[in-house]
């Protein structure tokens, strides 16, 4: 994992230098076009650098996150092999790959996962029974939209069940991250983290 962490994050440096070094190229040339040679903007080779100084900063944006994610799973397992540890217990596969980007999970791995919190549950099966759609109105599946849009925060995706529930699923990888860390990984991109002091207690 520390191997693959640290080729990611060269390759993220490696693609912020050729977005930072077609910036630079574009701004001479910018610069140093005259009033009377405004034509030469236009030229297909300086179009071009254009649109590679857009793909440079999308493929380095996108390096980026997808480091992040890579790096958040990496101290989640650390985490999990820890508390493991000091239960004198195996870390549960699943649980060490719960995390994991571009890992898709059966049914039967995603149900091993801690459970979707009250937070994302209660609100949702409420909004749904109440009948009423509030803002946004319903989704194509029956769905509240404002009801989705709190579950998604949470982790899972809301499906319309019986009258008396609402079943919530998240199987993706971001699915899973919101599910794992919630607010940490969405306010801060950081996965659940003991406090300093659980790690020396």
């Amino acid at each position: 994992m520390a191997e693959a962490g640290g080729a990611l994050l060269a390759g993220c440096q490696e693609r912020r230098r050729r977005a930072d070094a077609l910036d630079e190229r574009r701004e001479a040339l910018i610069g140093a076009t005259s009033d009377l040679a405004l034509g030469a903007l236009y030229d297909p080779a300086t179009v071009r650098l254009g649109l590679d100084q857009r793909l440079a900063h999308r493929a380095a944006r996108e390096h980026e996150a997808a480091t992040c994610e890579y790096v958040a799973w990496w101290a989640d397992a650390t985490v999990t092999a820890w508390r493991a540890a000091r239960s004198g217990e195996r870390p549960r596969r699943v649980r060490l790959i719960g995390a994991a980007p571009e890992c898709l999970l059966v049914d039967e791995e995603l149900a091993s996962l801690p459970a979707v919190g009250a937070a994302a549950r209660h609100p949702v099966g409420l909004s749904a029974r109440l009948g009423t759609a509030g803002p946004g109105g319903r989704g194509p599946d029956g769905v509240p939209v404002a009801a989705a849009r709190l579950a998604a925060r949470h982790g899972p995706a809301a499906r319309p069940g019986a009258v008396t529930e609402v079943k919530v699923v998240g199987g993706w990888p971001e699915d899973r991250r919101r599910r794992l860390w919630g607010d940490a990984w969405l306010t801060h991109r950081v996965p659940l983290l003991p406090d300093a002091g659980r790690w020396h207690a």
